[in-house]
């Protein structure tokens, strides 16, 4: 991304399909097929830079959601006692801070602290 003076900013979304069943092995006593709600999960992505004229200096804040996963199963699946609902919510933040060493060249460093959240659920 080529920086511009002034503020530019990035944004973006992202979907991912999850087609998730269960097929017994041949001989389980009462066990059966099971099929989860098909779930597309929703990414999202947001940069912004702030970038002064004749600053050698810019700075910009990163936030992402680079995966997440959420499965539910029905009442009446096989394994319900170990487990019916699952998710996984992972969120990334990114503040960078850039130095211009040559016309064409800039250095930058960043540190993404992450946050993420885990729930689970048996039958």
């Amino acid at each position: 991304m080529q920086l511009q003076d002034g503020l530019t900013t990035l944004s973006g979304m992202y979907g991912i399909s999850i087609d998730a069943g269960y097929k017994p092995l041949h001989g389980q006593a009462g066990a059966h097929e099971s099929t989860a709600p098909r779930a597309v999960p929703a990414g999202a992505e947001f940069f912004r830079v702030v970038s002064s004229e004749g600053k050698v200096f810019s700075f910009g804040l990163g936030i992402y959601s680079p995966f997440g996963l959420k499965t539910e199963w029905p009442d009446d699946s096989s394994f319900r006692q170990a487990g019916v609902y699952g998710s996984l919510e992972y969120i990334a933040f990114n503040p960078v801070f850039a130095v211009q060493v040559t016309r064409r060249c800039r250095w930058a460093s960043g540190f993404p602290p992450i946050t993420w959240t885990c729930s689970c659920a048996r039958g």
